[in-house]
């Protein structure tokens, strides 16, 4: 079984089912980071496609707690125009230098 975070300032690599993620991907790269109270994960590179996308934003929020983290903080690069106008609108990310950006407290 895979350790639920890597340590403090140590990175791991997250596979694709560790975020929820059920489809016919032709890459995934993936990895979290916890910085102080913070969880940080990028995502590097997603190709294929996701039967159930909304599974996605939980899975996030559940490794993060698991991790111990109070925050979280999600930062990834989309080349699809759609899918960065729905990242936009209905989930709070932000465009920063280039790559999107969620930040979200944890309760």
């Amino acid at each position: 079984m895979r350790e639920p975070h890597p340590g403090r300032g140590r990175t791991r690599a997250l596979l694709a089912t560790e975020l929820g993620i059920d489809g016919a991907l032709t890459d995934f790269e993936a990895t979290i980071t916890l910085e102080g109270d913070t969880a940080v994960l990028l995502i590097g590179l997603v190709r294929g496609i996701i039967k159930e996308p909304f599974r996605v934003r939980a899975a996030m929020l559940a490794l993060a707690r698991v991790a111990g983290a109070r925050r979280l903080r999600v930062e990834l690069r989309v080349a699809n125009p759609t899918l960065l106008k729905l990242l936009l609108r209905r989930y709070g990310f932000v465009s920063r230098g280039g790559q999107e950006v969620l930040e979200v407290e944890l309760e």
